[in-house]
């Protein structure tokens, strides 16, 4: 690669295992790079499970949880199961209690259908 140029390059993993994980990368050069003398990258991530919705019914209102550990997940709603779906957000605050995610949600009469997704 000529002096001055950059590369990007996207490495797709698939772990294999839950827990925190390093990931470390080591280019190669002729030439010294003062930053960075020893040429090598650390990422450390945290691997969790898919998380599972819980729910509680405390009279006229649903609690929604997930394991805190999960991640910025976020928790959509619809009405409605009929391609296309129409997801939206939920807007309720989330709370964080005992290393679970809480949203209280005020029940409705009408159907109402929740899954989590990746930002």
């Amino acid at each position: 690669m000529p002096q001055g140029q950059t590369a990007i390059v996207a490495i797709t993993v698939v772990p294999r295992l839950i827990g925190s994980i390093t990931n470390q990368v080591v280019v190669g050069s002729p030439y010294a790079d003062p930053a960075n003398a020893t040429l090598t990258s650390r990422m450390t991530v945290v691997v969790v499970e898919k998380p599972v919705l819980e729910y509680e019914r405390q009279q006229n209102k649903l609690l929604i949880g997930w394991p805190v550990a999960a991640g910025e997940f976020i928790l959509e709603t619809t009405d409605n199961l009929a391609s296309p779906a129409g997801w939206t957000e939920e807007k309720n605050t989330r709370v964080i209690v005992d290393g679970r995610v809480t949203v209280t949600i005020k029940m409705s009469t009408g159907l109402r259908y929740y899954r989590l997704r990746t930002p």
